[in-house]
């Protein structure tokens, strides 16, 4: 057979294992797109409802993050698209995130294949035996195909994947690994072709970089992460067609000072950066200590997919206060693999590379940060290390012929095996009940899922079954309010006022950790009093409540305090009390001034649903004019007070003179 007919026949049937993994995912994923929203699907997705693709509509959704309304901007325009042409239903959502996941694995595979070529390139370096493929470019595309297979078709990612809100994290990766690729080729084509190799490069930096920094925040951790690709897989060497010197220069602009600008950042920023410590019951160093249990938990998962030992919820893992054995030992661990990454540049460079890929990718969200402690979505990106390590060392076996065709069948089985595995965990998903059952059996431990399961019970009038899922909530959450403002809610259509559960919720809201679960829970308790559908809460106790919670400085967030502030003043100023209400939202929008022209649009337009209290329009654009003085606001207050306007002259008599438009 000529070597063009063996190429063709080899790349064909590259072609259709590619396209049969390509199919197993989406039949796997299938069973998913059934399921639910859930966590913060809904609070993210209300705000990103607009009638018209125009700007003035589209200014609050897109530019609500931090970084002067920038961040995770994309992201927002995804799902925002999504919510326009789709609607509600969660089915059309999971669909794309399905199919962005589907895209991301032609990606990894892409990606893999370009790090096997480049390691074969370097000296030293023992890759597939040629026997295996009858061409470098196959032996490169097989062993990629397998870390694409089983990336794609690991059922932890299903958490990530079937997790509407994770479109974030999904995302970024596609635009992280667009980079990576566009750096790779342009790294490889310098040798031949500088010109076209410099601008693969640029493309990526310039242009598909900032896409993803503008979806999430860790896709700044592609810098590091490349520069460990240079310095273990090219081993930071310049090429003939390119002067060390530009070389160098490529190097530092686009990969050491990004990581040193972050570095800068986070020194300059520290204090707002960890404020959100306040709002959390651990401190840093305890969230360093258990950051390293929480690794090996991730280590374990990605080792043995047992779909039984994953879970959505993980905020029931214990906190790590001291520095005992097991965490010492634990600690040792993670060492020797960072020391044997390095170990093994010159040997096995893949092997290195994937290790220290795997912890790259979680310096961000698994280190100092106040976040949560545990999240299967943080290994999104980063199982691709541990993966590419896995496949490196059988690719270094499978260069001996007897070995290979046991390799082969074993490497069949366990893409077989995940397809299974991700297939049962997404038949979960897609349904509520199924999921909450399988929560709260795996994570008993867990607030989140006792009150997922609570929520179900109630919303199917299991009332015997609800009360004792009640009190195991408080059990589990003694640092919060929440719980006892979700007992509260149940309880409000009582005749008689539950004194006792009253007293409860005031004696915890002064003192404990403030949630965006519980200015929402308020909220919702305001209209159900509104209309009369609580009779055991008076608007007297829900203000009393609501004042308590917004003068509480343990929150982890500015965007929690400004919903607490916004319904204080809201609550106040039904009451009559404008004095109180006027100071609410000046503190409100204070802070909405530090985040974002988003946050700032939307808490002047809070301003001017209180202002809608005042008796007489001119009470009501005196009041919008007083609170929003800054020269931030100026400009949103001003389109307020013109809606007010002629809102008032549409309803004023026509023998009237109706007020003329202020601008302010």
């Amino acid at each position: 057979m000529s070597t063009s007919r063996t190429r063709w026949v080899s790349n064909l049937t590259l072609a259709f294992f590619l396209l049969g993994i390509l199919g197993a995912a989406w039949l796997a994923y299938t069973p998913s797109l059934d399921g639910p929203f859930l966590l913060d699907d809904g609070p993210n997705l209300n705000y990103l409802g607009v009638e018209r693709l125009e700007w003035d509509q589209l200014k609050h959704p897109l530019l609500s993050g931090r970084f002067n309304g920038f961040s995770r901007s994309v992201g927002r325009a995804s799902l925002l698209l999504t919510k326009f042409v789709s609607g509600e239903h969660p089915a059309p959502y999971k669909r794309e995130n399905v199919l962005l996941h589907m895209a991301n694995g032609l990606l990894i595979s892409w990606l893999a294949a370009l790090l096997f070529r480049a390691a074969r390139s370097q000296p030293a370096s023992k890759q597939l035996s040629p026997a295996m493929s009858a061409s470098p470019e196959a032996a490169d595309w097989w062993p990629a195909l397998l870390v694409g297979s089983l990336w794609l078709l690991h059922p932890l990612l299903v958490s990530t994947v079937a997790y509407v809100v994770q479109r974030f994290v999904i995302l970024s990766a596609f635009f992280s690994l667009l980079t990576a690729i566009c750096y790779l080729k342009g790294r490889l084509a310098l040798a031949t072709r500088p010109a076209l190799g410099i601008g693969l490069m640029l493309l990526g930096f310039l242009v598909l970089w900032p896409l993803g920094l503008l979806t999430k925040e860790n896709t700044a951790l592609l810098a590091p992460t490349l520069l460990a690709v240079e310095w273990l897989i090219f081993r930071s060497a310049a090429t003939a067609a390119l002067p060390r010197r530009v070389h160098s220069v490529l190097i530092a602009l686009f990969l050491a000072l990004p990581c040193l600008l972050a570095c800068v950042y986070i020194a300059l920023r520290h204090e707002t950066l960890f404020a959100g410590y306040l709002g959390r019951d651990f401190a840093m160093h305890d969230r360093l200590l258990s950051e390293i249990h929480a690794l090996w938990l991730y280590i374990k998962l990605i080792f043995v997919p047992i779909p039984g030992q994953m879970a959505l919820f993980h905020d029931g893992f214990p906190v790590q206060r001291d520095l005992d054995a097991a965490t010492m030992l634990r600690a040792l661990g993670i060492s020797s693999l960072l020391l044997g990454a390095l170990a093994l540049r010159r040997r096995c460079p893949l092997v290195g590379l994937g290790i220290l890929w795997f912890f790259i990718w979680h310096a961000m969200e698994s280190t100092i940060l106040p976040l949560e402690l545990v999240f299967e979505h943080r290994n999104y990106l980063a199982l691709f290390g541990p993966v590419l390590a896995a496949v490196a060392v059988v690719s270094r076996l499978s260069a001996h012929a007897p070995r290979r065709r046991l390799i082969i069948v074993f490497s069949a089985a366990l893409v077989l095996l995940l397809t299974l595995n991700t297939a049962s965990r997404a038949y979960t998903w897609g349904d509520i009940d199924r999921l909450a059952a399988h929560e709260y059996s795996r994570h008993p431990e867990s607030p989140r899922a006792t009150n997922l399961l609570l929520t179900r019970a109630l919303s199917l009038g299991r009332f015997d079954a609800a009360r004792p899922l009640m009190s195991a909530l408080q059990e589990r959450a003694p640092t919060v309010v929440w719980p006892l403002l979700v007992e509260l809610h149940v309880r409000c259509n009582q005749q008689e006022p539950p004194l006792s559960l009253l007293e409860k919720v005031h004696a915890k809201i002064d003192a404990a950790v403030v949630r965006p679960a519980d200015v929402e829970l308020l909220r919702r308790l305001w209209k159900e009093v509104g209309v009369g559908r609580c009779p055991a809460v008076t608007s007297n106790d829900l203000l009393s409540l609501v004042a308590h919670l917004a003068q509480n400085d343990r929150v982890h967030n500015k965007v929690t305090i400004i919903g607490a502030l916004n319904l204080y003043s809201l609550l106040a100023a039904e009451s009559g009390d404008f004095d109180t209400a006027r100071a609410a939202m000046r503190q409100s929008i204070q802070h909405a001034t530090t985040t974002s022209p988003g946050w700032i649009q939307a808490t002047v337009t809070a301003a001017a649903e209180v202002a809608s209290y005042h008796s007489t329009y001119d009470d009501a654009v005196a009041f919008i004019k007083e609170v929003t003085r800054g020269k931030e606001t100026r400009l949103y207050a001003a389109d307020i007070v013109v809606r007010l306007t002629l809102k008032a002259r549409a309803a004023a008599p026509r023998d009237e003179n109706p007020p003329a438009v202020d601008q302010g």
